[in-house]
């Protein structure tokens, strides 16, 4: 039987994940890309550009390399702290899947924003997905301890396409987000997330910032029993992603996410329900 990889904690795993599948490679090796200089950043980058392009949902290639620069500083970043992981996983020396994530710290918890994960043809429904999903939880708990809030509690946040149920792609990555505890709010609430194109692009283009509607997963560590959100909690998760945002987007991009947000504030609904990524309601 195989066991999980040593660098991954076992502890952070969920509890539909526990147990490692049948065809899980052996020798799976973890590369972290700390510096844009690695040649790993471009082969990393390359590789998620061509899977996340086609639908507006990748940052450009200085963004992220701007987010590699992060320092674990509150006083540079008006008390939140950010830090941003880019990772590969291989297999025999072969490039097997990426995934790239930010820690946000503020006010003692962390939400950590999954930003890409892409896992090659080749390698998937292979296990390598649960190890992406679970490896941001150390990466958390080590930004939150550079913080000073060791035991700050770390809700994962995750953007996904729209549910559709005709489309099995869509159901087969809503199905491993909920066996790996994640949860949704229902579908219409209207998240968008910010125009990753260059300022130089959207200036371009007659109908201006072109933000992408998506729905929201949630993984509460620890709490993954808990089926409701209240809207307050959710405005502080939310508030911290597009703070994350604002750091490296051009302003225009952001304005109609940021609006979005205020609306979202006076919204009457205090309590939303929480329900697996493949119900609807």
């Amino acid at each position: 039987m195989p066991d999980w990889p040593p660098f991954m904690d076992p502890r952070d795993l969920a509890p539909g994940d526990l147990t490692p599948p049948v065809g899980l490679p052996s020798g799976i090796e973890l590369c972290l890309v700390e510096s844009p200089a690695d040649p790993l950043f471009e082969q990393a980058y390359q590789l998620l550009e061509a899977e996340f392009s086609r639908s507006n949902e990748i940052e450009t290639r200085e963004v992220l390399m701007d987010r590699m620069s992060w320092q674990a500083d509150p006083s540079d970043q008006e008390g939140f702290v950010m830090g941003y992981q880019l990772l590969l996983l291989k297999v025999a020396g072969e490039i097997a899947a990426v995934r790239d994530h930010s820690a946000i710290v503020s006010q003692g918890e962390v939400t950590v924003h999954l930003s890409h994960v892409l896992v090659l043809p080749r390698w998937r429904r292979s296990g390598l997905a649960t190890i992406l999903r679970t490896l941001p939880i150390s990466f958390a708990k080590s930004v939150a301890a550079r913080s000073g809030a060791p035991d700050a509690p770390i809700t994962l946040i995750c953007e996904m396409d729209l549910y559709e149920p005709q489309s099995s792609s869509n159901q087969i990555r809503r199905s491993s987000y909920a066996k790996a505890g994640f949860l949704s709010i229902p579908t219409g609430h209207g998240y968008i997330q910010p125009d990753f194109r260059s300022q130089s692009l959207i200036d371009l283009d007659p109908n201006g910032p072109r933000p992408v509607e998506l729905d929201l997963l949630f993984r509460r560590v620890c709490h993954e029993h808990e089926t409701e959100i209240s809207r307050a909690e959710l405005l502080v998760h939310i508030s911290r992603v597009y703070r994350m945002y604002s750091l490296n987007l051009p302003p225009e991009s952001m304005k109609a996410s940021l609006a979005w947000l205020e609306d979202f504030r006076t919204v009457s609904q205090e309590f939303y329900p929480l329900i697996p990524p493949t119900a609807t309601l």
